[in-house]
């Protein structure tokens, strides 16, 4: 009669995986748990940050419109990379600028 030793050993193996298994379950799942803990508890500073950086960007707008009346604060603007050192040109006048040729 032949023992049944490699069923027993068939059984012991898949036993073996499964808890290894569930314990990369559980790890994950903290992991997880935790991972979503912090990322709730930075939301608050994401949001105020894309509140300062729509401020921010607001008042940066309105400089450049301000550039447009008061030409004396081109130089400042151009030192936070705002406009480039190309002349503002005058609308106003009617004459539009040529398109560059070959």
């Amino acid at each position: 009669m032949k023992p049944k030793s490699s069923g027993n050993l068939w059984n012991n193996l898949l036993l073996v995986l499964a808890l290894i298994s569930a314990l990369l379950t559980v790890l994950l799942s903290y992991q997880y748990v935790q991972s979503m803990r912090n990322f709730q508890r930075s939301q608050p500073v994401r949001a105020a940050i894309g509140v300062r950086q729509a401020l921010i960007n607001s008042m940066a707008a309105e400089a450049m419109e301000y550039s447009r009346r008061n030409p004396a604060i081109v130089p400042i603007l151009q030192a936070f990379n705002l406009m480039t050192n190309a002349p503002a040109t005058n609308r106003a006048s009617g004459a539009s600028p040529k398109p560059a040729t070959r």
